[in-house]
């Protein structure tokens, strides 16, 4: 089994930022990161239909990465991945 790091690119990563709520991430980690899926649909409204698009195309990405077990991926934001999806697919 492999090591993998994986990268949350943008605009994705736009849309994680958007949601730093609980705390900082420099601070708490991953716990700063809400899922609340209120705050990913105001990001998906605010950053309009084309980069939603690419967001979801990259979150899927790295949701086939995730879920391919021949690999160890190291990324910290694995948990909230599902949280993500779907409030980028709402609506």
């Amino acid at each position: 089994m492999a090591d993998v790091p994986a990268e949350i690119p943008s605009p994705l990563w736009g849309c994680f930022l958007s949601c730093e709520a609980e705390c900082v991430r420099v601070r708490c980690g991953i716990d700063a990161i809400s899922t609340d899926r209120f705050r990913v649909e105001a990001w998906r409204r605010d950053a309009g239909p084309v980069a939603v698009a690419e967001a979801r195309r990259q979150l899927a990405d790295l949701i086939r990465v995730v879920d391919d077990r021949a690999n160890r991926v190291t990324l910290p934001s694995l948990n909230f991945l599902g949280a993500f999806d779907e409030g980028l697919s709402a609506g």
